[in-house]
């Protein structure tokens, strides 16, 4: 990964190293992992647009006081299914992050020539 395509200052990302688990009820594992970077108000409003437009997004319970995301599992289905959920969750960020990046890059920049200024 160069440094022009990887993760910046505005990047939020998946720290798998924060997975954990608990049992919830006889069958079912939930699990709780934390988001690095920026949980920003415009980021979870792409989180939002995002997840509405997947099922197996919504999914995931983003809790942004926390900068975290619930999901869960059910036992049976072992750690491949877990693994497999992380692998979506972490392209569900990138997605948010991509819709951000061009939300941020179309947003109105106002820009002041000195000229203008010393007009007025």
């Amino acid at each position: 990964m160069t440094a022009e395509s990887g993760p910046n200052e505005q990047t939020v990302r998946v720290d798998v190293t924060t997975l954990r688990g608990e049992p919830r009820g006889a069958d079912t594992m939930a699990y709780t992992i934390a988001l690095r970077g920026p949980v920003t108000d415009r980021w979870i409003e792409g989180y939002r647009v995002t997840t509405e437009q997947s099922a197996v997004s919504r999914r995931f319970d983003l809790d942004p006081a926390r900068s975290t995301i619930r999901f869960a599992c059910r036992t049976a289905d072992g750690t491949a299914l877990v693994f497999e959920m992380l692998e979506r969750l972490e392209a569900l960020v990138a997605r948010v992050n991509q819709l951000v990046e061009i939300w941020r890059s179309q947003a109105p920049r106002v820009r002041f020539s000195p000229e203008s200024l010393r007009a007025r």
